[in-house]
This record gives structure tokens, sequence and C-alpha cells, in this order.
């Protein structure tokens, strides 16, 4: 049986991505393997959010070349579609396959079995993505027991720092019926929960007649054996409304949502492009927590954006202290080429930045513990389902996405429960089972 691995970098949607051309090799009689054992298909699916991002890409192709060399490699993804030409170059790659064409995959795997022949010089099946449909991909099973599923490919929102639009294109949406029929497969295998998720993944729907992500919503929460339902990272001013209503009357719909604010200060909003304002997500949070006071939030948030000054950056800083995030995904800002920032003057020194970078993470950090205390002492109860295993102790996260660890001699995995927060050790909490 041939062997391949699969080597993931970067969001959510691409490890979807993966998890669909890994579905399609196993139909296809390939076996997959850890990306350490022998095989003879090496898939690296790249990433090219920050400069980091093109490093660790480029580092793990040519890592999993030196040690796979026999293997077919192919490098696929955001860093290929982006700077195919700079990956051409790495000796040993056989292929360069752009978004909205890695299904390509499947028969590229099947012609170097077929004749055991790696390429004497790297192909490029890149294209311009705005040109290509959306890639009919979908699972029918998933390696947590939390199932993510790509409702919506590109962003046409051209944030000043971001390479992602090149990388993705314009918005284009799967089918609502693809996405029930995915759902309700996934249901069927056992699946309890999923996230809707996409690059913009607000923006379902807008090129398609009837398509909106709140009646997208309400339609997937009446597959019966569905119980939870995530959404992955929403523009702020999505969040109207009619999203509000929405989340008053749906049970499934979870009481976490994770926003990409990216700043606290007006002044650099503007020049990153983002069409709100800090008071406008101060209001859309405090609008969701009258619905559900123990609704949570996490965000995306960039520092060090040039011409962030010293009274920006704590303009940011008491905005996070006023929105309380849970969780806040943060990452210094880099230079992508081909965007309207790299061209900005004002850039912020490494040092400041990282300065920065350690003063937003202290006060998050803090921030989070306050929260978990405060449940510990109210002894407030949460849905909560239990995912895995790790070091002798079951976790999962809790309606509103706190993760938790519960001691426990029976299995767990797979159930929903009734718990509530017992004790913080570190930057860990234990709950305790009160129904299950």
């Amino acid at each position: 049986m041939a062997r391949f691995c699969i080597v993931d970098l970067g969001c959510r949607v691409n490890k979807y991505e993966s998890d669909c051309v890994s579905e399609k090799l196993c139909a296809n009689g390939f076996e997959r393997v850890k990306s350490g054992d022998e095989c003879d298909i090496c898939i690296i699916n790249t990433c090219t959010v920050t400069q980091e991002s093109d490093r660790k890409s480029c580092q793990m192709i040519r890592r999993m070349i030196k040690s796979h060399p026999h293997a077919f490699v192919i490098a696929m993804g955001c860093a290929a579609q982006n700077g195919y030409d700079k990956l051409k170059n790495i000796k040993g790659l056989d292929c360069i396959i752009g978004n909205r064409k890695k299904l390509m995959c499947e028969d590229l795997a099947k012609e170097f079995i077929k004749n055991k022949k790696k390429n004497d010089e790297c192909k490029i099946f890149v294209e311009d993505v705005n040109s290509l449909p959306f890639e009919k991909m979908s699972i029918c099973r998933a390696e947590r027991t939390r199932a993510y599923i790509k409702i919506e490919d590109g962003c046409e929102n051209r944030c000043t720092y971001c390479a992602i639009p090149n990388a993705r294109g314009k918005i284009s949406s799967k089918p609502k019926s693809d996405i029930i029929s995915e759902v309700s497969a996934l249901c069927e295998n056992g699946w309890k929960e999923v996230v809707l998720t996409g690059i913009e993944t607000a923006s379902w729907g807008r090129d398609l007649e009837d398509g909106d992500l709140v009646g997208l919503i309400s339609e997937v929460s009446k597959i019966d054996k569905l119980e939870r339902i995530r959404l992955g990272s929403l523009y702020p001013t999505y969040i109207d409304d009619g999203f509000a209503k929405e989340f008053s009357q749906n049970k499934k719909l979870m009481p976490h949502f994770h926003i990409s604010v990216q700043s606290g200060s007006d002044d650099v909003l503007r020049a990153m492009g983002r069409r709100y304002t800090s008071s406008d997500v101060l209001k859309i949070m405090n609008d969701l927590r009258k619905i559900n006071p123990d609704v949570q939030f996490s965000c995306d948030l960039l520092t060090g954006f040039p011409g962030e000054s010293d009274e920006n950056f704590s303009q940011t800083l008491e905005f996070l202290k006023a929105a309380r995030f849970y969780h806040v995904h943060q990452f210094p800002y880099s230079i992508r080429e081909n965007t309207v920032a790299a061209m900005m003057k004002d850039r912020i020194p490494s040092d400041i930045k990282r300065r920065r970078f350690d003063t937003v993470s202290a006060l998050c950090e803090k921030i989070k513990a306050d929260i978990q205390d405060e449940y510990i002492k109210n002894g407030t109860e949460f849905s909560m389902l239990c995912e895995s295993k790790k070091c002798g102790v079951f976790c999962g996260h809790s309606d509103n996405f706190i993760e938790c660890f519960i001691e426990s001699d029976e299995d767990l995995r797979g159930k929903i429960l009734r718990v509530k927060l017992d004790r913080r050790v570190g930057d860990k909490v234990f709950a305790k089972i009160t129904e299950a």
C-alpha cells in the first residue's frame, strides 16, 4: 500500500483542506502516516500570513525533502500561491499547487506511484485564484471530536497589511445544500459539534442569490443529530441585530465568538483599512452579553503596525481592559509584499514591537485568569464537550470555549457533560461533573 503524509501550516481552513485531500487519497488505497514515517508522497500545506509563516513553510519543505529523499514532494497552499517563484528553486521539490487546486494531489500521487519517477524539475500548477471556482471539497470524518467545515474561500476586505486576498482571491461560497449534506454526514458518523469556517466566514453567501450566514446557521441547526454550532473568525460589523436575534433564539449556536479586531486604536484601524471603530466593537460585544452574560470572546490583534504611537498602543490596552477577551491571538506586524502597508513609513523598531507584544500578553493572561476565578467563585455551570485525554486527564471545552480538565476513571471522550469550574492550577482550569 502506498503511503503519504501531510504537514499542515497555518489556519483551520488549511487543516480542513488537508483533511479533504487525505480522505481522497485514503479512498483510493493510500495510507496516511505521520510526517516522520517512511512514505511515498509528502505534502506540505503552506501558510503566508506573516514573514515567519513564509520562513517556516520553506524550512518545512526543505526538512521533508531531506528526511524523505525518495518521496514525491508537493508544496501547496498560500505560500505556494503567492511565492511559487521562490519555492520552485528548492532542489527536490516536485510540484507546487496553488489554492483552489489542492485536490490535484490525488492524480499526482497516482501518477507517481504508477511511474515511480520524480520530476526532473519542479512542475507548477498555480493560476489566478480569482478565475477559479470554489473547490468542491467535503469530509465525512474528522480527526477531532469537533469537526471544522470550510464554507467559504477568499476575502475582499483588502486590509492594508494582509497578503491573504492575493493568495485566496475573491469570495467564493460553498452551496448551502453541500454544507447541509456534509454536516449531516458528519453527524451520522457520530460528530456532535461543527465549526463553520472560512477565510472570511461572515462573507459566506455574498456571491450566492439566496445566501447569508444567519440563514445558513438556522438551516444547519435543524439537523437533528447536531448539538453544537460554532463559527470561524468574524469581521466585527457582521454581528448586527439579525445575528443577535439568531443568537438569542438558537440554542445550538454556542456562546463564544472569535472577532477579527486587530487594534484598539481608531487611528490604527483607519490606517489598516478596517471599517469600524473600537467603540463599535465594544457595543457589539455588550449587545451579545445582554443576551447571554456568559458569552465569551476571543480576537486577533496585530501590534507594532507602522505609525502606531505610544498613545495608540495605550488606547489598545484600555480597549482590551474594557473588552475582556478570554483569549487574544496576537502577532507582531511583519511586512507582506504587494500590500499598501509595505510602503508605509514610521516602522516600529523590533525591540518596541517585542515589548508591546509582551505587555499585551501579560495583560491578557491576567484577564483570562480573572474570568476563570470569577466562574470558580460563582460556581457557574456549563455544558462541556469532552474531546480528548492528555496525560491521564480528560479535557474539552465549555459551551463558551473555556478549556476544562476533568479527572475521571470513566472514558468521557465524545460526551457532552454539565460541569462547573472547580480550581485553577497555573493556566489550567479543572472542572467537576454535575450531570452526565
